[in-house]
């Protein structure tokens, strides 16, 4: 890696993971994460979000903010599910146009309302303005499976292309859950390192 590379990009240190809707910051690849970044001196952290059975975005976004900080070209964060929006949320909400993130993954997320769930669709609203992110951050990984029960996949390759990335595809691992049989998901770490 060139000095200029370093400068621009330099390798993230601190990780901060969001979890989704009906969720909790114990997800077994969350765990999993949190070992491969002993060995790869990175921190993570797995955000615990107030109420997950009924998100609030404003209540979400003010922890976000609480537990991230300044946001650095150091910092990651990994999203899933309503988590993904929430990251977007936050980052949206930044009143500072010049800060930098380092690297986001987004895994199942989507941008805007689907389907009849009234709290979900009320926390994602419009979705954000794509635009006023994908310029702040130095890399994204958008993930999805090829067979989410959950968030059409339709949903999160729009995202991807929003963000100006190609979905990565992950087969068989449907909403990624603990239920679902994800205990690992190697290709969040590679979206935060490569």
């Amino acid at each position: 890696m060139s000095i200029e590379t370093f400068l621009l990009h330099p390798p993230v240190t601190q990780v901060f993971m969001i979890h989704g809707y009906h969720s909790s910051p114990h997800k077994k690849w969350f765990q999993w994460l949190n070992l491969q970044g002993i060995m790869k001196s990175i921190k993570f952290k797995a955000i615990e979000l107030p109420d997950p059975d009924n998100p609030d975005p404003e209540k979400w976004r003010e922890t976000i903010a609480l537990e991230i900080g300044v946001v650095t070209k150091q910092i990651g964060i990994v999203g899933h599910s309503l988590g993904c929006q929430a990251a977007l949320q936050y980052l949206d909400s930044l009143s500072d146009d010049q800060w930098k993130l380092g690297r986001m993954v987004l895994v199942s997320g989507f941008n805007e309302p689907f389907g009849d769930d009234p709290v979900l669709n009320n926390f994602v609203g419009d979705g954000v303005d794509l635009g006023n992110i994908k310029d702040h951050v130095g890399g994204i990984t958008v993930i999805r499976s090829d067979d989410d029960p959950e968030v059409p996949a339709e949903l999160t390759d729009k995202l991807a292309i929003g963000l100006g990335v190609p979905p990565t595809v992950v087969p068989g691992a449907k909403h990624f859950r603990d239920s679902d049989g994800v205990g690992q998901v190697p290709e969040v770490l590679e979206g935060l390192v490569k």
